[in-house]
């Protein structure tokens, strides 16, 4: 006899995959991504959120991902609060101060990380519970802050370590937007989700 459970998740894990699949080949479609990307971020940073946050995490955006990279050397310069960007450690991310380009290298899936030598100097940490306000990435979303991963699991095992009031939110394009993401109460959550349209708040 099988256990309902873990039908369930066999079921919403299939469900997951397929919809990866649409999403990535949607996503890949875009044109004129640093053009969208750019009408994003001109909606975010009219959120005094945004403006105000004391650190804020980005993720560096890459192949068909939203671009951030433009937005996150900007707002490092501008000495506007604290930056962060993260790294692969083991099965977890772990975050660092980003100041400017010189600190990134390719690392672990391509991503951009920072350089060895900032992650070894302990005050270029920055501890996910100092976070005011988490820019994440994702295949997809729904109107409920369900977020569609890559399948690895990073980053729905850091939102769990963000503060209960640090603002997460979802960078998309309008095409990754969906009626419904399959989702299981491990899977982490956004409050908002920006696309180049629309400021989407979460229920």
């Amino acid at each position: 006899m099988s256990d309902g459970s873990t039908d369930r998740s066999l079921d919403v894990n299939e469900a997951k995959k397929q919809l990866r699949q649409t999403l990535r080949a949607e996503r890949a479609k875009v044109l004129e991504p640093e053009r969208l990307a750019t009408a994003i971020f001109e909606r975010l940073k009219m959120q005094p959120e945004y403006a105000e946050a004391g650190t804020v995490l980005f993720f560096v955006g890459v192949r068909s991902e939203v671009p951030t990279r433009t937005e996150l050397i900007a707002k490092a310069a501008s000495g506007a609060g604290r930056v962060a960007v993260p790294y692969c450690f083991k099965n977890t991310l772990k975050l660092v101060r980003f100041t400017d380009e010189s600190d990134l290298i390719v690392g672990k899936y391509g991503i951009p990380e920072p350089r060895h030598e900032l992650r070894k100097d302990a005050r270029y940490h920055v501890p996910p519970e100092e976070v005011d306000l988490a820019l994440l990435p994702g295949l997809g979303f729904d109107r409920c802050g369900n977020r569609l991963g890559y399948g690895a699991g990073y980053y729905d095992r850091l939102i769990p370590d963000l503060r209960s009031d640090c603002l997460k939110i979802g960078l998309a394009y309008d095409c990754q937007i969906v009626d419904r993401i399959p989702a299981m109460n491990h899977d982490g959550r956004v409050d908002w989700i920006v696309t180049p349209t629309q400021l989407l708040k979460c229920e």
